[in-house]
């Protein structure tokens, strides 16, 4: 295993980063259409949802590009070196990076979730007028579908990076010891 070989899992983990971050991007495209109020100018609900759909086009779009074929990449940046003295398997160094992954998005979707559940617990007092569950959703409704999407979809990362590992076509070559 060389530089080389860790440089190209580490890219396609991070262009699963990338198409999660368009994964969860894409329900606030609607949300945020639902939400315009009437007065609320609609050239500026326009500009938004481009905004976001570019947002997701380019992540996507980069994402999957890392995701198939990082090499080009790779060979342009990363300098060819010796092999380096590990035992481990690019299978392997593929599922420890998918599982930190999924417990980076995981954390990632508590933290974004966190805002919101402070706000539902302790509900501001000048807000007594309003239910719990109205004042989370109508003002924390895009850091509460973030956070869950991110909460979801690093857990199935977790849960099935065997199967994405085969996806990847992952070769299980042994490093040099």
């Amino acid at each position: 295993m060389t530089i080389r070989n860790i440089a190209d899992v580490a890219l396609r983990i991070y262009g699963v980063t990338l198409l999660f971050s368009a994964l969860a991007t894409i329900p606030n495209i609607g949300l945020f259409s639902i939400a315009a109020s009437p007065d609320f100018p609609q050239t500026a609900v326009r500009v938004q949802q481009v905004t976001y759909i570019l947002n997701v086009v380019l992540y996507a779009g980069v994402g999957a590009f890392l995701l198939r074929d990082p090499s080009p990449i790779v060979q342009r940046f990363i300098p060819e070196g010796p092999p380096l003295k590990i035992a481990i398997t690019a299978k392997g160094l593929t599922m420890l990076a998918l599982t930190l992954l999924g417990l980076w998005e995981v954390i990632g979707g508590l933290i974004t979730l966190a805002p919101a559940l402070y706000g539902f617990v302790f509900k501001p007092e000048f807000l007594d007028q309003t239910s719990r569950w109205e004042f989370m959703w109508e003002r924390q409704r895009d850091a509460v579908v973030r956070g869950a999407v991110e909460m979801v979809l690093g857990g199935v990362l977790s849960a099935a990076r065997d199967k994405l590992i085969e996806r990847l076509r992952v070769s299980g070559r042994a490093g040099v010891p």
